[in-house]
């Protein structure tokens, strides 16, 4: 799409915005081809840019509030300072995009690719982040306070003087293998607020997994080791394992 035509569809879209719905035209940019566009300072308030390609695009400082960006690819792009509160990305494909200091609090990012993003100072305010990967993204000073990460992938982020949501939460992020100390440590706590914490005891030697039939799910998402089950390892706290596995899995983080 050329330029020219992008501003006037942004026009008629602030003019829809302004006379709430009696007059311009709602902006409707599906699966529209904007590599490259600029789209800085743009009010995009509740557009819809569906399956979008915004590769390279410099949205820096644009007002995609409510903005439906499901399957979007932004990689790459510009999104520093842009206002994406309330938005949907899920499934958007943010991979190395420039997202600092924006706004994505209450954003819907379930199963969104951020891998190596900048997300240094942004707003992640009870985010959706439910399944995202996060791998080596820059989440320094971030605010990840309430966010869902169950599932996330957060390994080797930066996660520098960032606010994070309560233990429990972050101990639901994807952790994959670790290390064979702390996979103990992480399967007592499993165990203990398992139903019947002699059912690993029965897992070790029977390969029956201690949630068949149950109808809840794990205290905590890492690669279990069955042959290093020891019931008479210590319990650790939440915040403990919090802690051992940021360690271990991220870059930056402390209680400080």
């Amino acid at each position: 799409m050329e330029q020219n035509e992008l501003n006037k569809k942004i026009e008629l879209h602030f003019i829809y915005n302004k006379s709430r719905g009696t007059d311009g035209e709602k902006l409707d940019l599906r699966n529209a081809n904007l590599r490259n566009a600029n789209l800085r300072n743009a009010n995009l308030w509740n557009a819809n840019l569906r399956s979008a390609n915004l590769w390279n695009a410099d949205l820096s400082d644009a007002n995609l509030s409510d903005a439906n960006l499901w399957n979007a690819n932004l990689s790459g792009a510009n999104l520093s300072g842009a206002n994406l509160s309330g938005a949907n990305l899920r499934n958007a494909n943010l991979s190395g995009a420039n997202l600092r200091n924006a706004n994505l609090r209450n954003a819907n990012l379930r199963s969104a690719n951020l891998s190596g993003a900048n997300l240094r100072n942004a707003n992640l305010w009870n985010a959706n982040l439910r399944s995202a990967n996060l791998s080596g993204a820059n989440l320094w000073n971030a605010d990840l306070s309430d966010a869902n990460l169950w599932n996330a992938n957060l390994w080797n982020a930066d996660l520098g003087n960032a606010n994070l949501p309560a233990p429990t939460m972050v101990l639901f992020a994807n952790w994959g293998e670790v290390s064979d100390e702390l996979c103990k440590f992480l399967m007592k706590y499993d165990a203990s607020n398992h139903p019947y914490p002699g059912a690993f005891d029965v897992w070790q030697k029977s390969l029956i997994c201690p949630y068949y039939n149950l109808n809840i799910q794990r205290a905590a998402c890492f690669q279990e080791e069955r042959e290093l089950w020891d019931s008479s390892v210590e319990l650790k706290s939440a915040y403990e394992l919090m802690v051992m596995v940021l360690e271990e899995k991220t870059k930056g983080w402390n209680v400080d």
